[in-house]
């Protein structure tokens, strides 16, 4: 079983990923396979990402916010993450390939446009789900039905993902 976590990044000061890594450890050490998204990005992306004191778009950087989206998209609407190596001296790559069984959201994922996209492709590829809690630092299975509903007070209380950017 491996989670992808999921959770809060845009508008938080080093767009999140203290609390990525956090959970990523803590999950790793109770025995947990799983990805983040923190850590697939490029070098630059990720260094400009945790100099960013307010997680704004930043601009200079290799990969936009819809790269990024795009890539944990694939990669859960596949089931599967792909880490590649640096590029070799011989111009070769390491591609390891592993599948991905299901999300883990951080606290504060349905507020983010991102995280919410990523459960509606969870839903629709049949992956399990759980909730990471800090506290603990551990996580509880829910059943679909509750990311669900999640998903439906979010867009009910007006922060759905297709309204008006203002």
């Amino acid at each position: 079983m491996r989670y992808y976590i999921a959770g809060p990044m845009s508008g938080i000061p080093a767009f999140n990923f203290p609390a990525f890594h956090a959970a990523a450890a803590a999950l790793r050490a109770a025995g947990y396979d799983v990805v983040s998204p923190a850590e697939t990005d490029p070098e630059d992306v990720a260094a400009a990402a945790m100099a960013s004191k307010d997680g704004k778009p930043m601009s200079g950087v290799s990969e936009t916010w819809g790269d990024a989206l795009a890539r944990d998209v694939k990669m859960l609407a596949d089931g599967v993450v792909v880490a590649v190596s640096p590029i070799y001296e011989d111009g070769t790559q390491d591609v390891t390939r592993a599948s991905i069984d299901g999300i883990c959201f951080l606290p504060g994922w349905e507020n983010s446009k991102g995280a919410r996209v990523e459960a509606f492709v969870g839903l629709h590829t049949g992956k399990r789900f759980a909730l990471y809690d800090p506290e603990a630092q551990d996580a509880t299975e829910v059943p679909a039905e509750f990311i669900q509903h999640q998903l439906a007070l979010a867009w009910a209380d007006g922060i759905a993902m297709f309204s008006p950017v203002k």
